[in-house]
């Protein structure tokens, strides 16, 4: 991490992503995940450090979502499908370095935290000729108190609570970065589908 008055730290990580289910598309399906995490000045909010990678693995749990969503099952009232496509889904962090693996339920750190999203968020550009139609982009803000480890894994729930109900749809492993009380810190993912 920089020190305060020095200049923000940009690092850019690039990996090919693709749906891990064990199956080929035979239509050339692509799921892209794009994250970016910042860590800010509490009070200034000037921009200390930023991270951007790419990639993220939708898992089975996730997968699953999608279609019952597709089928319309659920509501946004309780723990279901359509908890992720609203404002009650979360990004979570943790601080396991276990490998990723499409069966995984859960985040897999001791430490681990998961935030709603932050105001406005998620948003989606709807039409059929915009470049922006098949992407979805998920924020969450995490304060002075919130998330203070090493960040090494993250991904998206369909609710923040821990319950029986909490659906993990991706989860990606890499050193992304590490928070402390000093500063802010906000967690960006944009979905991709193409």
């Amino acid at each position: 991490m920089s020190v305060f008055g020095e200049p923000a730290e940009r690092h850019e990580v690039r990996e090919h992503a693709a749906p891990s289910l064990g199956l080929r598309s035979q239509d050339g399906l692509h799921w892209w995940c794009k994250t970016v995490a910042q860590l800010r000045k509490p009070v200034t909010g000037e921009l200390i450090e930023e991270r951007t990678v790419e990639g993220n693995m939708l898992v089975l749990g996730g997968a699953s979502l999608m279609w019952e969503y597709a089928l319309g099952n659920g509501t946004t009232s309780t723990g279901s499908a359509k908890h992720y496509l609203n404002a009650k889904c979360a990004l979570g962090i943790g601080n396991s370095s276990a490998a990723a693996a499409n069966t995984q339920k859960a985040l897999q750190g001791g430490s681990k935290i998961f935030k709603i999203m932050s105001a406005g968020y998620p948003t989606h550009t709807t039409g059929s000729t915009v470049a922006a139609a098949g992407q979805y982009v998920l924020k969450s803000t995490f304060t002075t108190l919130q998330a203070n480890f090493t960040w090494f894994e993250w991904g998206v729930a369909s609710i923040a609570t821990t319950a029986a109900v909490q659906r993990l749809i991706t989860r990606k492993v890499q050193n992304l970065l590490t928070k402390t009380s000093a500063a802010t810190a906000s967690l960006t993912l944009t979905l991709t589908l193409s």
